[in-house]
């Protein structure tokens, strides 16, 4: 049998509360468009068997494709869990997932409509909503700011129709992301050392530099509950996200925009300034690994060159201020 279109992956650390309403929606959609591959990254809540048994019953219904389970004895992040999915698949669309998500009914026949109408992206965002109501949005895709910062484009914005038809989005978000194997493959899959938080930017920039783009599909629905697993501002959170955004920043921006980056920090702090305390230990440990930084950075620009020219039109185009950025948190 030909590979289906999409390979879903669902990474699950602790998420007993909400994976069983995420996996009803994925079962829920039609069979013969997807295959999936579970990964639990070590949970101690009982919701590793609540995965294995869902597609074990599935795999007795006579799922037409691959169904899988790769379990951890220890919490891996979140993107170790999806790169070792993705190794694992074979759909021509990659759709990794948050175990706190849900698709609406019909999202994968939407998303094949979609990707049809628009096969030149190498990446797809999806309309995500908080919550069940349908009516604020989480994001329609990654947004950024000039100090490596990115949160949801549109975050907290009611849905009142300004975002019904197609358009550019940057990349998407990796609560319900959407990439083409092909893509992957020439780009690379999620950067592990993120563990959490901001891997999803830092893959769509090396796709937007290997000359991918990313189309915005608004009739495919994801209701998402937000960050549960580390806590919503938890110091360790908090640390992840400050810490990510410097590997990001040193990885990928030009260094205008690096020099220049204490000042965008200094004006996000304005509106968080209680953070800042967290956020200093997180770049002093960010900044420890700077000479393994500076040589990714150099590797990611031989192979994707990128002209600073180029970062200031996605800047323009995709970006925030930093107040903005600040106010969307």
């Amino acid at each position: 049998m030909a590979p289906p279109l999409f390979s879903i992956s669902v990474a699950n650390w602790n998420n007993g509360a909400s994976l069983g309403a995420c996996l009803e929606s994925v079962f829920s959609q039609r069979r013969d468009l997807f295959e999936f591959t579970g990964v639990d990254n070590g949970s101690k809540d009982g919701s590793e068997k609540l995965l294995r048994e869902r597609i074990e019953a599935e795999r007795k219904e006579g799922h037409p494709h691959r169904l899988e389970l790769i379990t951890y004895s220890a919490n891996q992040g979140f993107g170790a869990a999806h790169n070792a999915a993705i190794a694992h698949s074979s759909g021509e669309i990659a759709l990794v997932l948050n175990a706190d998500a849900r698709l609406a009914p019909g999202f994968l026949e939407k998303l094949e409509q979609g990707i049809r109408r628009h096969p030149e992206a190498a990446m797809y965002a999806v309309k995500i909503f908080l919550d069940d109501s349908g009516e604020r949005l989480e994001n329609v895709g990654l947004t950024f700011c000039a100090d490596g910062q990115n949160r949801g484009a549109a975050h907290g914005e009611l849905d009142r129709g300004r975002f019904e038809e197609p358009r550019e989005a940057f990349c998407p978000s990796g609560a319900a992301g959407l990439y083409r194997r092909e893509w992957l493959a020439k780009a690379g899959t999620f950067d592990a050392s993120y563990f959490a938080y901001g891997e999803d930017f830092e893959l769509g920039l090396r796709i937007r530099r290997a000359g991918g783009a990313c189309r915005f599909l608004p009739n495919a629905v994801v209701h998402h509950t937000g960050p549960k697993s580390l806590g919503e501002a938890s110091p360790e959170r908090v640390r992840l996200i400050e810490r990510n955004r410097l590997y990001t920043l040193l990885l990928h921006y030009p260094a205008a925009y690096v020099w220049r980056s204490p000042v965008a920090t200094l004006d996000r702090f304005r509106v968080h300034w209680e953070l800042a305390r967290t956020t200093l230990r997180a770049d002093l440990e960010a900044l420890s690994r700077l000479p393994s930084l500076l040589w990714r950075r150099g590797e990611i620009a031989r192979k994707f060159p990128m002209s600073a020219g180029t970062f200031e039109k996605w800047m323009a185009d995709f970006g925030v201020s930093p107040e903005e950025m600040a106010a969307g948190v």
